[in-house]
C-alpha cells in the first residue's frame, strides 16, 4: 500500500492546525498564571466557596430559626451542666428542699451511697 503524497499533505495541513491550537491555548494557560500564580488562586477558590457556604448557612438559619436555637441552647447547657448543676445544689441546700431530692441526702450508715454530682478533682 503506498501513500500518495496529497495525504501526506493533508495530514501535515491537520498536524499543524492541532499543534497552533495547542499552542495557542498553552499561551493563554501561561498568561493566567502569570496574572495569578496557582496559590492565589487555590485562596481566591476558597475563599469564594467559604463565602458561598456562609450565605447557604445564613438561609438555613432563617428558615428554622426555633431548631437552630434550642440546638444552640442545648449546646450551652450541656456545656455548663457542671456549674449549674452545683447552682442548682445551691439554690436547693439554700430553700432547705434536701427531701425532694432523695439523692442528695447525705447517709452515716453503710448503704450510704456518693453524691451524684461529684467535683473534679483541682
Amino acid at each position: 500500500m503506498s501513500v500518495k503524497p496529497e495525504d501526506i499533505a493533508a495530514s501535515r495541513a491537520l498536524r499543524d492546525q492541532a499543534r497552533a491550537i495547542v499552542t495557542a491555548h498553552l499561551a493563554e494557560v501561561r498568561a493566567d498564571l502569570s496574572a495569578q500564580s496557582i496559590g492565589q488562586r487555590i485562596k481566591l477558590k476558597a475563599s469564594e466557596e467559604a463565602v458561598e457556604v456562609l450565605d447557604q448557612s445564613r438561609e438555613v438559619v432563617a428558615d428554622n430559626k426555633l431548631v437552630v436555637g434550642a440546638t444552640v441552647a442545648a449546646l450551652v447547657g450541656w456545656l455548663a451542666r457542671r456549674p449549674l448543676l452545683r447552682l442548682f445544689d445551691r439554690l436547693v441546700g439554700q430553700m432547705k428542699l434536701e427531701r425532694l431530692l432523695p439523692w442528695r441526702v447525705e447517709r452515716t450508715d453503710d448503704t450510704a451511697k456518693p453524691h451524684r454530682h461529684r467535683r473534679r478533682p483541682a
